[in-house]
């Protein structure tokens, strides 16, 4: 049965000339836990008492705490939504952030992990989960008195485009607009293969300097500290025990290693323990997702009315820009919604210069904010 709680929040005001930020606390609809989170208000000198427009944030994969740090250093770009919900509110834009479930803070190092993430509630957490809370957190957005109800945009990081669409596609949400950053156009299942596959296929070979076809253990040696490949292991694991890689041989490894990995997945169960190293981070009901949703995000908008905006990065680690929109220039289906996708030259994940990571750029809180409002 679920349990009933009283929905409530504060506000801590700084004053007239700045903007203010009101936590919230909601409860999630299996009354397992309660989630929190912020209104950053603008400022009313200068944006008025409202109601705004408003700027919902769905933060991708990971234990994401409501500031969204992405970086290693102390950059307040590196805390992406924070630092995005800065910019906007003095716009007169109001921003939204939360904290996913079984997350407290931002885990900085391995001896933040018992201080900011309660494994405990993350091994009871499954893709439904995830839908439910955005969604609760969704409704919670549209009973505020301060929101422009006919004015709210969902601003989707990574997966966070995928948990929009589905939760568009099944009718649950209903926002104005999307503005998705580093997001998918095509399905869960074919940006994971990428990822664990031809994404180590494509980069590997990148090291082929003679552009011979082949990929010589010495042209690892050589070309490994500069490659890509940094980001996803250590450079013996990828020296071949016969001296080279042909383009048959290796994508066939990846390939078979693949099937055989995202096989594993779909055989086990939905209540199994999913982890992220040896952190707990969901059931296995989530990690499957990624192998067996092959609706593409773009079939999922099929029937939203509202206007869809990508803006990708052409380094990106994850979500390439080119591919991307590569799936929306070939999309053969019908669908309702207008979607535009610009790719940004030299950005990456964050929409900064890192492939993966922050601090996100001022020149990108800028376009976000222009395709936002416009």
């Amino acid at each position: 049965m679920k349990s009933v709680f009283i929905i409530f929040c504060w506000l801590c005001s700084v004053g007239a000339f700045a903007e203010t930020a009101e936590q919230f606390a909601i409860p999630t609809k299996d009354g397992l836990y309660i989630l929190k989170g912020q209104y950053d208000i603008p400022p009313e000198n200068t944006c008025g008492v409202g109601p705004y427009k408003t700027v919902l944030v769905v933060s991708g994969s990971g234990f994401i705490y409501r500031d969204g740090k992405m970086g290693y250093s102390e950059n307040e770009a590196n805390y992406l939504y924070k630092y995005m919900s800065k910019s906007f509110t003095s716009k007169c834009l109001m921003t939204v952030r939360w904290d996913y479930r079984g997350v407290s803070c931002d885990a900085n190092s391995a001896a933040d992990i018992d201080k900011c993430i309660d494994q405990n509630v993350r091994s009871k957490m499954g893709y439904e989960s995830i839908k439910e809370d955005i969604e609760s957190v969704y409704t919670h957005v549209l009973s505020h008195k301060l929101v422009d109800k006919s004015n709210l945009i969902v601003l989707g990081h990574s997966e966070g485009s995928i948990n929009t669409a589905n939760l568009i596609k099944e009718q649950r949400i209903n926002p104005s607009k999307l503005i998705l950053m580093g997001s998918v156009t095509e399905s869960p299942q074919s940006i994971i293969q990428w990822q664990m596959s031809t994404r180590y296929y494509e980069w590997l070979f990148e090291m082929d300097a003679d552009k011979d076809d082949i990929v010589s253990n010495e042209e690892i040696e050589s070309g490994f500290a500069k490659s890509k490949l940094t980001l996803l292991g250590k450079k013996e694991s990828y020296l071949s025990s016969d001296g080279r890689w042909t383009r048959e041989g290796f994508l066939r490894l990846v390939e078979k290693q693949y099937t055989d990995y995202a096989n594993m997945v779909l055989a086990t169960e939905d209540s199994e323990i999913f982890k992220f190293g040896e952190i707990i981070f969901a059931n296995y009901s989530y990690w499957k997702m990624w192998f067996s949703d092959r609706e593409s995000v773009l079939e999922k908008l099929r029937n939203y009315e509202g206007k869809v905006t990508y803006i990708n990065g052409d380094i990106d680690s994850q979500t390439p820009g080119l591919r991307e929109k590569k799936f929306l220039d070939d999309f053969k289906l019908a669908i309702k919604p207008e979607v535009k996708f610009y790719v940004i030259k030299d950005i990456g994940h964050a929409l900064g210069k890192h492939i993966l990571l922050g601090p996100i750029e001022d020149t990108m809180v800028e376009e976000l904010y222009k395709r936002i409002v416009e």
